[in-house]
Order: structure tokens, then sequence, then C-alpha cells
């Protein structure tokens, strides 16, 4: 699927009139930004899962009791 999405990104870049390192610098700095997105917020998720505090369950009091 990367290969597929990467040689239509570069077709599309070449026709906006680069030449074809030009936009294998621009598909490679996309590919790259999309990649660091969702590591980010995927370390971002893990860390919030990891520090955030667990309450035990507190019986309920009942009248009279």
């Amino acid at each position: 699927m990367a290969r597929t999405a990467r040689r239509q990104l570069l077709r599309a870049v070449l026709l906006t009139g680069g030449d074809w390192a030009s936009a294998e610098d621009l598909v490679q700095g996309a590919f790259e930004r999309v990649y660091l997105r969702r590591t980010l917020v995927n370390r971002a998720t893990s860390r919030w899962r990891r520090l955030r505090v667990r309450v035990d369950e507190v019986p309920l009091l009942v009248d009279g009791e």
C-alpha cells in the first residue's frame, strides 16, 4: 500500500512542475510527518493510560448499618 501511495504522490508532485529529486524529497517528508504524528499520538496515549489513577470501588453505606 505504501509503495502505491508513494508512486501516486510522486506523480502528483511531478505534475505540479517539480523535478524527480524534489518530488522524492517532498513525498519522503510527507511520510515522515505522518509517521511522526502517529507515533506521538500513540506514545501520548500510552503515557496517559500509564499515569491515570484508578479509583478503587468504595462500598456503599446503607442507613442503619
